[in-house]
């Protein structure tokens, strides 16, 4: 068995929906412009010194404090990385896709009847994807254990599919003795799948489930802020 470095920020977006975004001042459209620009040119986010420079700021602070209130009005995400932890990802709705509340269990197949709400997703968060009529979401509910890193209301965006997924994939599982589940997978074994159990951030070592039932890869978590 391996043990493994789990980083949840990898999978997780922190978005807001169309109706939270609120409008932006001159100087916010000045940065968001210049960012957009920047990244269909060079096709990587801008650092906050390059930002700074281009507004003739002294300061790259000042120009994370205006990024923090465009993404406060939905326009940016802000995560971490060397490129000044910016990902500028504008949550407009492309295409929509089921989305369950809750599930029959044991699941019957990878889309359960009528959906049960919809939610709309932009072409970006799916544009890697085959095939985007294979996706549903499902709202995740009370997180069945303190180490899960979901919190209630996370939503999950699925792709169903049939064959096995590729090693380190995310996959969403349902296992009889716990419910739904997500955890990481490794390899299939003549066993069993060897998995790796999600916890926020740690390293941890994997398990043979016997007989799980696949429901499909797990693409990303949305967190929408209230």
């Amino acid at each position: 068995m391996c043990g493994l470095q789990i980083d949840l920020d990898e999978f997780l977006f922190r978005v807001y929906h169309p109706h939270q975004m609120k409008a932006l001042t001159p100087r916010q459209k000045e940065i968001l412009g210049f960012i957009e620009r920047y990244l269909r040119s060079r096709n990587v986010p801008p650092t906050l010194r390059e930002i700074a420079d281009f507004l003739g700021l002294r300061h790259p602070s000042t120009v994370y404090r205006h990024l923090q209130r465009i993404a406060k009005k939905g326009y940016l995400i802000l995560k971490g990385g060397r490129r000044g932890w910016i990902l500028v990802k504008p949550f407009r709705g492309g295409v929509r896709i089921p989305l369950y509340r809750d599930l029959p269990l044991p699941p019957k197949g990878p889309f359960f009847g009528p959906a049960q709400e919809w939610i709309d997703l932009p072409e970006w968060m799916i544009s890697d994807t085959e095939t985007p009529d294979h996706l549903f979401a499902l709202r995740w509910g009370e997180p069945s254990s303190q180490t899960s890193p979901l919190q209630q209301g996370d939503v999950l965006i699925v792709q169903a599919q049939d064959e096995l997924p590729s090693p380190e994939s995310w996959v969403l599982l349902y296992l009889p003795e716990k419910g739904l589940v997500i955890r990481q997978f490794i390899a299939q074994r003549p066993e069993g799948w060897e998995v790796l159990p999600i916890p926020p951030t740690s390293v941890t070592s994997s398990e043979l489930l016997p007989s799980p039932i696949f429901l499909g890869r797990v693409l990303c978590i949305l967190r929408f802020p209230a």
